[in-house]
């Protein structure tokens, strides 16, 4: 999910800067679907980054396999929304060029 949020930053022309690159790419995706990604969605994709770390760095073993099922739901959803918001960026694109060779 991270990933994926960060390929939609980039997309936009931002770049995660700093040592809390996570939390950055967390902040844009609250705001780039601020009226059309579910709140347990946002919610969720925080969670999953604490919990990430603490897995990583902290306590391995800590995550259930209901929890892991949810998580891999949740992270579809979230991945098709973020293809579904390219393929319209690009079409917006795509427009654009198009429109301006008219007028070259």
């Amino acid at each position: 999910m991270l990933q994926v949020g960060r390929a939609l930053m980039l997309s936009r022309g931002y770049r995660p800067i700093s040592e809390f690159k996570h939390v950055a790419v967390v902040e844009f995706i609250k705001v780039e679907f601020s009226d059309e990604l579910p709140r347990k969605l946002a919610f969720a994709f925080n969670k999953i980054r604490r919990k990430r770390h603490r897995v990583i760095y902290e306590q391995a073993g800590i995550t259930t396999k209901r929890e892991a099922s949810e998580v891999i739901e949740l992270a579809e959803e979230f991945v098709s929304r973020v293809k579904e918001t390219l393929k319209q960026q690009d079409t917006k694109r795509n427009s654009v060029a198009s429109q301006d060779r008219k007028f070259s």
